[in-house]
């Protein structure tokens, strides 16, 4: 069972059965899975379909699925787009969709770079100009976490806690009494050396590495907005793919060397041994470890299709088709048990943040930046309205399965087709806010990261009116008309004063007044920003040309919602994205499937929009919603 609790799973098509409970009665069936039939089956001590009990009984558990690594995504990206890092030209960013657990070190401050103030949720037909035609509006943003928010971080980073008490008392307990069954896997590689032969053989050696390094302090990033790359509207909100730029740490995992341990463990077995051994303690000679070797071999699993005539349909040269379920396979493995011998490399772990690279990984590795950058989704509310922030309160509250892809299969109500597990929704980076206390500042042309001085008002107001009028700022024009060009019922964000201005007392001192005065009012609204993964487009416009497969793959997402107590509230096509899959594969692999015919191509789906989302309970809370969607995606006899 996967972490879902979807009472059947199974690895492949082929691991789900209709079962007669009554034999006589062909109307009545039950929908089970291989294993569980199994399991049934060995308790009662029935032995037939022999065939079928051991596949069931190979039929690995649902596994984590990780999307493609992001390491060698960075990579190929990095050689086939360099980033040109000009003044505040954003060239080029890798699309992102990787989990960031709330115990990662995910950055807690953002400056949100938006030159055409995109942030105020107006929009406006005049065209924009480029990023680099006029001075970077900066914002400070900060991570605001729900109480379930807070409550995750809590757990996880208690969970982190635990998790290196516990490696640290193996780790304590290995050195104590080395042996290949009580070794810390984290901490180092076991060596045997070459020509060992199954059976008795001296201790093998455990060559020892540091540990892994302690998680780094939250960082700090950068966002940057265009009005370029709006993606959608709504009646609540706005969507902008925008770019982010974060340390390189917070999404590559640290790496060791494993060539530099065995080197280096090798070369410490010379010195104190010997070149040929010479000096070896006489306790390293005796056999007292074991090398065990187990062969697995499997001839395979293969299906030959009939059709309705019951005859086997042929390939165009006249053999009869058939189709591989299961490979055959032949696997040695060898396992040593006993003693070890422990030599402590002292070899480091090894990031871009964490000074230079060994000569293995120099040449790959040595002009790796220490900032990334990623294409995400940002999320922001028009003036006034709640939605997005009860949307961030969920997403804080979804159960972890929601965002991972498992493998294998779910059959869940009031689906009878077995439909894939992957994520049920986007990933979260977090609901960032205004930080009032920071002054909206001014980044000037040639800089970048921050370095130099910000410009002072005055300079910033001088630039502002030397713009040319054939360059027109997206914000120049009063935000009242562009919200009566652009036909938006919704109340303007134009109020004259900031958020912070309006809660200003009349009895305020005359020193306090010249200073409002004297600040330039860039902003009358900021909205906060919800980031998220970027997902793909509706399936708006290719819902009549889905397969079957597809449209119940697509309705199981709202019906797993449904089996973890929640409603969606908004059950419509524009609230379900698509895009090429298998998010395992790389990108180019990716576009290539997407060429496929509809029924051979994989095609990732996902929910968004959860500003309506509610927990209930009981199953009549959902019951119109699931009539909706069994008419919308025409499954079932309901359409």
């Amino acid at each position: 069972m996967a972490p879902n609790r979807v009472q059947f799973w199974g690895a492949t098509l082929f691991d789900f059965f209709y079962v007669r409970r009554i034999p006589d009665c062909p109307y009545l069936a039950t929908i089970s899975t291989g294993s569980k039939l199994w399991e049934w089956m060995k308790e009662e001590g029935e032995h037939y379909a022999k065939h079928q009990m051991a596949k069931a009984e190979r039929e690995p558990g649902p596994e984590l699925v990780p999307p493609y690594p992001i390491d060698r995504l960075l990579k190929e990206f990095e050689v086939a787009a360099p980033v040109q890092r000009k003044g505040k030209e954003r060239e080029g960013a890798l699309q992102f969709g990787r989990d960031i657990p709330f115990s990662k070190p995910i950055p807690t401050l953002q400056d949100v770079h938006d030159p055409f103030k995109t942030l105020s949720t107006v929009r406006s037909c005049s065209h924009p100009p480029n990023w680099d035609d006029q001075p970077d509006l900066v914002s400070a943003y900060r991570l605001e976490l729900s109480d379930e928010g807070g409550n995750k971080l809590e757990s996880e980073l208690e969970a982190v806690k635990i998790a290196d008490v516990l490696m640290k008392a193996i780790f304590d307990e290995f050195m104590k009494n080395p042996t290949a069954e009580g070794r810390a896997l984290e901490r180092g590689f076991l060596y045997i050396p070459q020509g060992t032969k199954p059976g008795p053989c001296a201790p093998a050696v455990y060559f020892l590495h540091d540990p892994r390094p302690a998680r780094r302090a939250p960082p700090e990033a950068h966002l940057y907005i265009t009005p370029h790359e709006l993606t959608g509207t709504g009646h609540h909100s706005v969507v902008y793919n925008v770019e982010w730029e974060l340390p390189r740490h917070v999404l590559v995992e640290d790496y060791i060397c494993k060539k530099c341990v065995f080197e280096t463990g090798i070369a410490m077995l010379e010195a104190e041994d010997g070149p040929n051994g010479e000096t070896k303690d006489p306790k390293w000679l005796e056999k007292t470890g074991e090398v065990i070797e187990t062969v697995k071999s499997y001839p395979g699993f293969s299906l030959a299709p009939f059709d309705d005539e019951g005859e086997c349909i042929r390939d165009v040269d006249g053999t009869i088709a058939t189709y591989d379920i299961e490979p055959p396979s032949h696997t040695v493995i060898r396992k040593y048990i006993g003693p070890v011998r422990v030599i402590d490399t002292k070899v480091p772990w090894q990031n871009a943040d964490l000074g230079p690279f060994c000569e293995h990984l120099k040449e790959e590795r040595e002009n790796e930046s220490l900032t990334v950058r990623v294409k995400v989704v940002a999320k922001m509310s028009l003036e006034k309205d709640a939605h997005l922030e009860r949307e961030a309160k969920n997403y804080q509250e979804f159960p972890r399965h929601f965002f991972e892809h498992w493998s294998g299969y779910n059959v869940l109500p009031p689906l009878h087709d077995p439909v894939p597990v992957g994520a049920l929704v986007p990933q979260f980076y977090g609901y960032y806010v205004p930080d009032e206390s920071v002054p909206v500042t001014i980044w000037e042309m040639g800089q970048k990261g921050g370095e130099g001085e910000d410009s002072e008002s005055e300079g910033s107001e001088d630039d502002e009116q030397d713009e040319p009028e054939t360059s027109d700022d997206m914000t120049v024009e009063p935000e009242e008309d562009q919200r009566e060009e652009s036909g938006d019922d919704t109340p303007s964000a134009q109020s004259g004063l900031d958020e912070d201005d309006s809660g200003t007392d009349e009895d305020s001192t005359g020193d306090e007044e010249e200073e409002e005065k004297d600040t330039p009012q860039y902003y009358s609204y900021r909205s906060p920003l919800l980031l998220i993964e970027s997902c793909g487009r509706p399936i708006c416009d290719t819902l009549e040309e889905m397969t079957i497969d597809d449209r119940q793959h697509c309705a199981s997402l709202f019906f797993r919602l449904h089996h973890e107590g929640w409603t969606h509230g908004s059950s419509y096509t524009r609230n379900v994205l698509y895009q090429p899959g298998p998010l395992t594969a790389s990108p180019s692999v990716r576009e290539e499937n997407a060429t496929k015919r509809p029924d051979l191509r994989q095609t990732s789906f996902r929910l968004i929009d959860f500003g309506r989302s509610v927990k209930v309970e009981g199953p009549k809370n959902r019951a119109v919603e699931e009539a909706d969607l069994t008419g919308m995606f025409r499954i079932l006899h309901l359409s």
